[in-house]
């Protein structure tokens, strides 16, 4: 009994099926494991993309504008760029 052809002849033929669905089964997995695509670490190339932007907005302004977005206040962030409220004095 040193190979799976041996073993599969001496279960009953119900048993002989689940074998081989199982099988079935562990090939599946295995090509949709193969398909995947290797995960890679993050790249932070978008750092630093706004520091222009720095001298504009405080870190409280913002926070209250991502509030707005969130709660569905556009109209609120609009407002306030248009009327520079929370800019930094240069």
């Amino acid at each position: 009994m040193s190979n799976l052809e041996e073993v599969m002849k001496q279960l009953p033929p119900a048993l002989q099926g689940e074998v081989l669905d199982f099988a079935r089964f562990l090939l599946q997995t295995q090509v949709k494991q193969e398909a995947k695509p290797k995960r890679t670490r993050p790249s932070f190339e978008w750092a630093g993309a706004l520091r222009d932007l720095k001298p504009d907005y405080t870190s409280v302004t913002l926070q209250h504008a991502i509030a707005d977005v969130r709660a569905g206040a556009v109209e609120r962030n609009v407002e306030i760029r248009r009327r520079g409220i929370g800019r930094r004095n240069r």
